[in-house]
């Protein structure tokens, strides 16, 4: 086994054994959910469509890697 692979496989099982892995995922999906349907009127388009859920995804994940990576 690698070392990068050992390194990831620590630090995956030390952040999903704490409850700011539950926080964190919570959260991602919470705010997934107000963007992709709540933000750009998904109802009101009368289209299924995903554009506003890729449009909103990198500005999400700037600011929840930032709060991943901090301990």
């Amino acid at each position: 086994m690698s070392v990068v692979a050992r390194i990831t496989r620590k630090e995956f099982t030390e952040f999903f054994a704490s409850p700011a892995a539950l926080l964190f995922l919570g959260a991602f999906l919470v705010m997934m959910l107000f963007l992709f349907f709540w933000m750009e009127t998904f109802f009101a388009r009368n289209i299924a469509d995903a554009r506003p859920l890729f449009k909103w995804l990198p500005v999400l994940l700037i600011f929840l890697a930032a709060t991943l990576t901090m301990r």
